[in-house]
């Protein structure tokens, strides 16, 4: 394998010996690639024996993650290891290359100290009596008034006051509102409508005339 061996789920690469047999050797060989497995799954790679002797292991890898190299008589359950051991024999021998890698290296340290920034002194104060100025040069130059947009044919002018005007405010007495009367009444108007009426409407009288005895 050059980039990746996974090792999940009681996998294994296995050289074990029975009786009195020797382990075998194992060599991987993937000096650019990595081997991960997970550490409480029982993955394992093994050259162990019984009566004989270990196994011999050599392994060129990147990385080994998620595996770990015991020496134990016996494998560990639930251990994801590397194991070359014997029961009663003489162990085996595990050689184990990876690069040296330093993740700090090549970073470099920035000062802690902060830089006061300085003014350029190459400019000289002048005497009080100058007057000094301060001119936005933009597009065009300042407009003519500060209440008109900005034109192209606009060209720089000096510093105005503008007169204070007094705003006239004029304050509107609210109406009190017209108060709502109960219908006491109601007549019929020309056109047969019924209007209902605030007030007791009067009594229609017709005016009498007087007739004399004849």
């Amino acid at each position: 394998m050059r980039d990746l061996i996974l090792l999940r789920r009681n996998s294994s690469i296995s050289a074990q010996a029975s009786n009195n047999a020797n382990g075998g050797n194992i060599t991987i060989n993937s000096p650019q690639g990595f081997i991960i497995a997970v550490k409480s799954e029982n993955s394992d790679i093994i050259a162990n024996a019984v009566e004989g002797n270990g196994g011999e292991m050599k392994i060129n890898s990147a990385g080994i993650y998620g595996l770990e190299n015991r020496t134990q008589l016996s494998l560990a359950p639930k251990i994801s290891e590397i194991n070359a051991s014997s029961d009663f024999g003489i162990d085996g021998t595990i050689e184990i290359n990876t690069p040296e890698i330093d993740p700090n290296q090549g970073l470099i340290n920035l000062p802690v100290e902060i830089v006061e920034p300085k003014l350029n002194q190459s400019c000289q104060v002048g005497d009080h009596q100058d007057r000094s100025s301060f001119v936005i040069a933009g597009r065009g130059g300042l407009p003519m008034s500060p209440l008109e947009p900005l034109s192209s044919e606009a060209v720089i002018a000096d510093w105005i006051i503008l007169p204070t005007t007094n705003a006239v405010t004029s304050s509107k007495i609210p109406t009190a509102p017209k108060p709502i009367l109960e219908a006491t009444g109601w007549v019929v108007n020309s056109q047969g409508e019924v209007i209902l009426t605030a007030g007791v409407p009067k009594p229609f009288q017709s005016s009498l005339g007087c007739v004399g005895n004849t």
